[in-house]
């Protein structure tokens, strides 16, 4: 039992004599300055949104390959008739 004791009591001591630890920050609640941030410099002052790339849209671009024809809808009757087929298949 004495040496709890003692234990508290050092606790006690290193809590009146170590200076309090400054908090951390949280990352998430950080304001970032208008001003510093390049992403904001070619805003006006009233706008509170970010900068978005203003691209004009391009051409279409060639047609792919022409694909087979069939896909599931051959494979779709087998299914239907196969026991381990899922419900929805059935």
């Amino acid at each position: 039992m004495e040496t709890d004791e003692a234990w508290l009591h050092l606790m006690e001591v290193q809590m009146f004599l170590t200076p309090p630890s400054r908090p951390h920050q949280n990352p998430l609640l950080i304001r970032l300055k208008r001003l510093s941030d390049p992403s904001f410099a070619n805003l006006p002052e009233w706008c509170h949104c970010e900068s978005l790339p203003s691209c004009l849209p391009s051409p279409p671009g060639p047609p792919g390959d022409v694909g087979i024809d069939g896909g599931m809808s051959r494979a779709l009757p087998l299914m239907q008739t196969h026991r381990s087929a899922p419900f929805y298949l059935r």
